[in-house]
C-alpha cells in the first residue's frame, strides 16, 4: 500500500507540474524538480542532488536485479539447462562471472541496437523500457500457471505462505494476476495511440528466439548421466 501510494502521489506530482503532452520521458523528473523549485535559492544545486540520488536509486536497483538474474542463469547452467559459460564462477567468493559478463554483452549489444533505430533518447528510452519490460514479464505468467499446477497436484504441501479461499481463491487470484501481466504486455507492444511498437515486438521475438536457441544447444550438450554439483 505504501508503495502504491508513493507511487500515485509522484505520478500526481509530476502531472502538476507539467502538462501530460510536455512530459519528457527520460528528464520529466528533472524537469519537475526545476519547475517546483524555480525561484529557490540554490535551486539547481538541490535538482542536481536530487536527481543524482535518483540515479543512484536506479543503478542501485538495476544492479540487484542483475545478481539475482545472473546467480539464477549460473545455478541453471550448473543443472544443464543452459549452455556452461553461464555458470562460471570467480574463484575467490563464487560470483557468477559468467552470468554477469554476457549480461553486459547482450545489454550492451540491445543498447546500440535501439540507440540505432531511435530518433532521440526518449524513443530510446521507451524501445528499451517495453523490450525489457516485456521480457521481465513474461517468465511471470509461466509462473502464475505453475503455481495452479503445483495446487493441483500437490497442494497439501505444507509451505510458509498460502492463497486463502481453496482452490476457487487460488483459481481467482492467478487468473487476476495473468490477466493484468498480459494486459501490460500487449500495451507495451500495441499502444492506443501509436499502435504496433514494431521495434519491441521484433527486439522481442529475437530475444525469445536466442533464448531457445541457448536452451537446445544446453540439452544437447547434456550428459546422459547428470553430474549435477550438490549443494546444501
Amino acid at each position: 500500500l505504501i508503495i502504491l501510494a508513493l507511487s500515485v502521489l509522484g505520478t500526481l506530482a509530476v502531472l502538476a507540474a507539467i502538462p501530460a503532452e510536455e512530459i519528457n520521458l527520460v528528464e520529466g523528473l528533472i524537469d519537475t524538480l526545476r519547475v517546483s523549485f524555480a525561484g529557490m535559492s540554490g535551486a539547481s544545486t538541490l535538482v542536481l542532488l536530487l536527481g543524482l540520488c535518483f540515479l543512484f536509486g536506479i543503478f542501485s536497483s538495476c544492479a540487484a536485479w542483475s545478481m539475482g538474474a545472473n546467480r539464477a542463469a549460473a545455478e541453471a547452467a550448473l543443472e544443464g539447462e543452459l549452455p556452461s559459460w553461464f555458470g562460471v564462477e570467480m574463484a575467490s567468493n563464487g560470483s557468477p562471472l559468467g552470468a554477469a559478463v554476457l549480461t553486459g554483452l547482450v545489454s550492451t549489444l540491445a543498447l546500440l541496437g535501439y540507440g540505432f533505430m531511435s530518433g532521440d533518447n526518449e524513443d530510446l528510452f521507451w524501445s528499451l523500457f517495453g523490450f525489457s519490460s516485456v521480457l521481465f514479464m513474461l517468465p511471470y505468467v509461466g509462473m502464475v500457471l505453475a503455481f495452479l499446477r503445483m495446487r493441483s497436484i500437490d497442494g497439501d504441501r505444507a509451505r510458509p505462505f498460502r492463497v486463502p479461499g481453496g482452490a476457487p481463491g487460488a483459481l481467482f487470484c492467478a487468473l487476476l494476476c495473468a490477466f493484468i501481466l498480459l494486459v501490460a504486455i500487449a500495451l507495451f507492444m500495441v499502444t492506443p495511440d501509436d499502435g504496433p511498437q514494431w521495434k519491441v515486438i521484433i527486439g522481442v521475438v529475437l530475444a525469445l528466439a536466442l533464448g531457445e536457441a541457448v536452451i537446445r544447444v544446453a540439452e544437447r550438450a547434456k550428459p546422459k548421466t547428470s553430474d549435477r554439483r550438490d549443494t546444501p
